[in-house]
């Protein structure tokens, strides 16, 4: 891996826990994810692997009778979790989701190994390091799941939502897209099954704030039939109605989060499906993208306040892309169409729920 590449994944997918600053963090709360998606084409078949921190919102006085871990668990609500979904674009009733919590003491936050290896975030003995990650974890009705999983591919981080954002208060949730698409090879097993990887296409992004920004859709593409280096990242709040696009057609890496483009990208969105359009300087893109309502996973999600939201996701979306570059003379040029097919990320987030679909509570580990 480059140097600068390295740099950049470390900078941008370095945890914000660190247990010696529990009173600092409890202050404002914390939440931050890292989320892996495998694309498995020739199956038609993804994984959705994410590791969860939730730190509340509380004033927190430490008591120095007790150990820090102990501290950390009398916060009201605090915890880690691992999660795990299943998506089949051919049988969408074998979807599932499960997940495990865990003690927020069991928690290590980021730190550079002694072999020189940057571990990014460790739940119990499930871990995720710059390049690679492992895990496992079963719930209390005996289903068990497990990854060992290496990275390759790399590129350097992609700022989704660029820093200023929160300052300003445009938006409280910072996107990170680490790897924005990767190659994974290794082991996944679920429900008594294995899967075996080499050179899977994938993604993992890192999503933190203090508090989460509500409605908005996320969609990420990156296994285009035409071009399997080219990916596509749409980021759009419904309620200020300012949207980020990034696209990469495999040599230059485009609309990467100028201000101006922000109430240029336009978007409109619905739970399953969502299109976006831009001219940038020098290039336009239009995207569509589709999933069928029996594809997607509801989730529901507890924010460091206590407020609720209600995530409808799906891995096995598809999208058509199409994009021109501006030639000389100011014009653009052909129009270029390219597909993904049962392959793309897609997910829109609400207040409440949807009546019509079903969501996987909170406290629950599974939803069956």
């Amino acid at each position: 891996m480059e140097k600068s590449i390295r740099k950049s994944i470390i900078k941008h997918g370095k945890s914000n826990w660190q247990k010696n600053k529990l009173k600092k963090i409890a202050k404002s709360g914390l939440y931050e994810v890292w989320y892996t998606i495998i694309d498995d084409i020739k199956n038609q078949q993804a994984f959705w692997i994410r590791y969860t921190l939730l730190v509340p919102r509380e004033k927190v006085k430490i008591d120095k009778d007790k150990t820090m871990e102990e501290n950390i668990d009398a916060l009201k609500g605090g915890g880690a979790d691992l999660w795990f979904a299943y998506f089949d674009a051919k049988a969408p009733n074998s979807n599932f989701i499960i997940k495990k919590r865990y003690p927020l003491s069991n928690v290590e936050g980021s730190i550079n190994m002694k072999d020189n290896t940057f571990r990014i975030i460790k739940i119990e003995e499930s871990e995720i390091f710059i390049d690679k990650m492992h895990g496992n974890f079963k719930t209390a009705s005996g289903i068990d799941v497990a990854w060992d999983l290496e990275f390759s591919h790399f590129q350097e981080a992609y700022v989704s939502v660029p820093g200023w954002s929160k300052t300003l208060g445009i938006n409280p949730t910072l996107l990170r897209g680490l790897h924005s698409n990767m190659r994974i090879s290794g082991k996944i097993k679920f429900k008594g099954k294995a899967v075996q990887l080499s050179e899977t296409p994938g993604i993992q992004y890192h999503t933190f704030g203090d508090r989460y920004a509500n409605p908005w859709v996320w969609a990420s593409a990156h296994t285009f039939k035409e071009n399997e280096d080219i990916w596509l990242d749409l980021g759009y709040k419904k309620d200020i109605e300012k949207a980020s696009m990034g696209f990469f057609d495999g040599k230059t890496e485009f609309l990467k989060n100028k201000v101006h483009l922000m109430k240029k990208i336009k978007c409109v969105s619905s739970p399953t499906k969502a299109s976006a359009e831009v001219e940038g300087k020098n290039v336009k893109v239009s995207a569509k993208f589709t999933v069928p309502k029996e594809s997607l996973l509801g989730i529901e999600y507890l924010g460091p306040r206590g407020n609720r939201l209600y995530c409808y996701n799906s891995e096995v979306a598809s999208c058509v892309l199409t994009y021109a570059y501006k030639q000389e003379d100011g014009s653009f040029g052909q129009e270029r169409e390219i597909h993904a097919e049962d392959s793309v990320a897609f997910e829109t987030l609400y207040k409440e729920p949807l009546p019509e679909l079903d969501y996987l509570p909170w406290d629950a580990e599974e939803n069956n």
